[in-house]
C-alpha cells in the first residue's frame, strides 16, 4: 500500500514537473503575465490621465452640488478617483515604467496649486520641470531601495552568523558542563531557539 502511494505521489510530482518545464505552458503563462502587466500598465497610466478631465473634456452637468462650476466638482472626482485607481493598477503589478504618467501629472497639479497665473499646459518649461521630477523620484526611488537591499543583506549575514555563534557555544556548553542524561533535553531546547531566529 506504501509502495502504491508513493508511486502515486512520484507520478504526480512528475506530472506537475512536465506541466512546469512545458515550454507551450511556460509560453501560455508567459502571455498571461505580459498581458495583465500591460492592463495593469494602463490602468496606472489612466489613473494620472484622469487628473486632466476637467481640462479636456466638459460634462454639461445640471447639478454642480455645491461647486461653484462644473470644472471644479470634475476636478475634485477625478481627484478623488485617481489614487483608487492607481491602487487597482498597482495591486495588478504593472511594468515599472507607468508610474511614470501619475508622478508626471501629479506634479504638474502640484505645480499649479502653488502657481495657478502661470500655468499653461503647452507651456514647455512646466513639462521640463515634471520630467525633471520624474527623473529624480525615480532614481531617488532607485536609492532607497538598493540601500534597503543593502541593509537586508547584511542583516542576513548578521543573523547566519549570530545562528552559527550560538550553535558553536550550545555545542561546548553541551561537552563540558551538561550531564548526559540531560543532552538530549538541552538539544531540543537550544535547537528551539536557534530555529526562533528566522
Amino acid at each position: 500500500m506504501k509502495k502504491l502511494q508513493k508511486l502515486i505521489s512520484m507520478k504526480s510530482i512528475k506530472s506537475i514537473e512536465i506541466r512546469l518545464y512545458d515550454p507551450e505552458i511556460k509560453i501560455n503563462l508567459k502571455k498571461d503575465t505580459i498581458l495583465k502587466k500591460i492592463i495593469a500598465s494602463i490602468v496606472v497610466i489612466l489613473s494620472g490621465a484622469i487628473l486632466f478631465t476637467d481640462k479636456i473634456a466638459t460634462f454639461n452637468l445640471t447639478e454642480i452640488y455645491g461647486f461653484a462650476d462644473e470644472q471644479t466638482l470634475v476636478w475634485l472626482v477625478s481627484q478623488t478617483l485617481s489614487p483608487i485607481i492607481l491602487c487597482i493598477g498597482v495591486m495588478l503589478s504593472p511594468y515599472k515604467f507607468s508610474y511614470f504618467a501619475p508622478i508626471y501629472i501629479n506634479f504638474i497639479q502640484m505645480y499649479w496649486i502653488f502657481n495657478p497665473e502661470a500655468y499653461q499646459l503647452d507651456d514647455a518649461l512646466l513639462h521640463v520641470y515634471a520630467f525633471g521630477f520624474c527623473i529624480v523620484v525615480f532614481v531617488f526611488i532607485i536609492f532607497v531601495v538598493k540601500v534597503l537591499n543593502l541593509i537586508h543583506n547584511e542583516n542576513k549575514v548578521l543573523i547566519r552568523n549570530i545562528k552559527k555563534l550560538t550553535r558553536h557555544i550550545a555545542i561546548t556548553i553541551k561537552g563540558k558542563y551538561i550531564k548526559e542524561e540531560d543532552a538530549k533535553e538541552y538539544t531540543i531546547e537550544t535547537v528551539k531557539i536557534i530555529d526562533s531566529m528566522d
